[in-house]
């Protein structure tokens, strides 16, 4: 096994994308101007980072950003994230990328917390999955969430985009779902983004949740995202190399 180990790492393979101009702009006090947006996109580029990524559907200026670095010969690295709606996928196009990044949240916190028909029912106002939420409730919302998600996934394959799946808090998801939304979603995907969205993981956790995932997913290509709220962003990262 030691020797497997060895051998895989040898051959591994890595690709870096890049969240400067998204992500990276979410930390408290960091602003670009469109201009050196611009700027650092040519920069980050010639790094030989496989993708870059930009949210145009957030407001006219990144919108216009996108355009502008695809006519400047960055269509094949920029890559639009973006809402799960038909508008906002027809929008990443008409901005004239190849691939987009479709975000949703897989974990029954969130999910509860977002299904618009737990909303609309005065039954769970006020209330989270901490309380005594009933097993189906859960199974509707986690459902929906399959059926929204593959409708989105399918029209952006028809209209010949490649596409990335954001899997909004994954570290705090049911393993089991996990792993089934990956499965689910594997035939419209050029890889599955797990996402570390409030920073809960340790590298130890890291390890062999990316571990266990690739075993029960019949090593599915994944892409890790982690935030760094506890300073373990970059030793998850490594842990799940």
């Amino acid at each position: 096994m030691h020797n497997l180990y060895n051998i895989r790492m040898k051959n591994l393979r890595l690709k870096i994308y890049d969240e400067t101009l998204r992500d990276g702009e979410q930390q408290v006090g960091v602003f670009f101007q469109e201009e050196t947006k611009r700027h650092l996109a040519h920069i980050i580029n010639q790094t030989g980072v496989a993708q870059i990524d930009i949210m145009p559907g957030i407001h006219k200026t990144e919108e216009r950003l996108v355009k502008t670095l695809v006519a400047e010969g960055l269509g094949s690295k920029v890559a639009a994230a973006t809402m799960m709606d038909k508008e906002f996928i027809d929008q990443s196009q008409a901005c004239g990328v190849k691939e987009i990044i479709l975000f949703y949240a897989v974990s029954d916190r969130l999910l509860f917390l977002r299904d618009t028909e737990v909303c609309h029912n005065p039954s769970f106002k006020g209330k989270t999955v901490d309380d005594d939420i009933p097993k189906a409730v859960i199974h509707k919302v986690r459902q929906n969430m399959i059926d929204k998600v593959l409708k989105n996934l399918r029209y952006a394959k028809e209209i010949g985009l490649k596409v990335c799946f954001a899997a909004e808090d994954a570290s705090r998801a049911d393993f089991d779902f996990l792993v089934e939304c990956i499965c689910t979603f594997r035939p419209y995907l050029e890889h599955f983004l797990l996402c570390d969205t409030v920073g809960v993981l340790s590298p130890e956790k890291t390890f062999v949740w990316i571990q266990e995932l690739l075993l029960h997913t019949e090593y599915s290509p994944l892409v890790v995202h982690f935030h760094n709220d506890l300073g373990m962003a970059l030793e998850n990262t490594i842990q799940a190399v």
